[in-house]
């Protein structure tokens, strides 16, 4: 048995079981007519009251004014971050010559300024 045959019979066993629970409780339903008290015929009324479960509070609203104004000050903060790895990646840039050594202090700088840029652009978009 190859994998791909292994793999589809693995996934086929769930669909199955899924399809076959489907059609018992579609056909259980359909034999089981409500009477007009909402319950279904031979079932025993319950003897205790049924009890609803508490209410879920409805969210907070969200305001998008202070969500906007939050990411302004994360955008200004890390620009601010961002200008001081680029003036350090070009401090080193200066010192080292890039094409005898490789360093991994610049790397890291760089990658850190990719991750910031996109980040405020994240923060941009909204």
């Amino acid at each position: 048995m190859n994998r791909r045959t292994f793999v589809g019979a693995l996934l086929a066993v769930p669909a199955v079981n899924w399809a076959a629970t489907v059609l018992a409780k579609s056909l259980q339903f359909q034999n089981n007519i409500l009477r007009p008290d909402g319950q279904f015929p031979g079932n025993n009324p319950p003897s205790a009251p049924q009890v609803r479960p508490p209410e879920i509070p409805p969210p907070p609203e969200i305001n998008p004014h202070a969500i906007l104004v939050e990411n302004q000050k994360n955008m200004t903060k890390d620009a601010d971050r961002l200008f001081a790895l680029a003036t350090k990646l070009r401090d080193q840039i200066h010192k080292i010559n890039s094409a005898d050594i490789l360093s991994l202090d610049m790397i890291h700088t760089t990658e850190e300024i990719e991750k910031l840029a996109k980040h405020i652009r994240s923060l941009e978009r909204g």
